[in-house]
């Protein structure tokens, strides 16, 4: 079935097929608008296009190697989970703490929006929520934030837009896919269990 529906593609789709699920892999979370610097504004994003037009036919490949793909159409996100459970990465404190705080500041924006579905927020109010629930007495070093935000830039949870990730007026584009990464049912888990233990290492993704 597979090679069937492979062989129909263009030599243009068949390097699009290729490029899209090397990114799913790499950065696990694709998004339907991402913020382009050059438009200083979001645009839709190719390799999430072509995902969602040949769902079935990517779906198809993946679940020979244990993959699932999931796309979820309101938010705009595509992403896969391994159904073995494996290749998954352990992130450090710093940045499930970050993680945790992007959640709570994209729901509270998210009770605010209108007409406009972009959710921003700023270095400086990451610092001060990640001091407000209690897991900070201070601000973090330069260096734990910019790593924990490199990192889940990597993931597509968040875009800089513009400035150094140690400048607290630096805007920072909250994307949608932090809604899949840390779910409804895994926030009040990872909260108990960030202010009870002292592992370095705490959230999977």
């Amino acid at each position: 079935m597979f090679d069937l529906q492979y062989d129909r593609l263009t030599s243009r789709e068949k390097e699009d097929f290729a490029a899209s699920v090397n990114l799913l892999f790499s950065r696990n979370y694709l998004l339907r608008d991402v913020y382009s610097e050059k438009e200083k504004g979001t645009r839709s994003d190719g390799a999430y296009r072509f995902v969602e037009r040949h769902q079935a036919l990517i779906s198809h490949y993946l679940e020979y190697s244990g993959w699932e793909l999931n796309i979820d159409g309101k938010y705009g996100v595509a992403w896969v989970v391994n159904r073995l459970d494996q290749n998954r990465e352990s992130l450090n404190k710093a940045t499930t703490v970050m993680l945790l705080v992007l959640r709570l500041i994209y729901d509270e924006a998210r009770e605010k929006l209108t007409l406009k579905r972009e959710i921003l927020t700023t270095v400086s109010e990451i610092v001060g929520k990640l001091i407000s629930i209690g897991t900070y007495k201070k601000k973090p070093a330069d260096s734990d934030l910019t790593d924990a935000f490199r990192k889940l830039e990597s993931y597509n949870v968040l875009c800089k837009l513009g400035g150094k990730w140690s400048d607290p007026e630096t805007r920072i584009l909250i994307y949608p896919s932090i809604l899949f990464i840390l779910t409804d049912a895994r926030i009040k888990d990872l909260y108990e269990l960030m202010l009870g233990s002292e592992e370095d290492d705490y959230e999977d993704i």
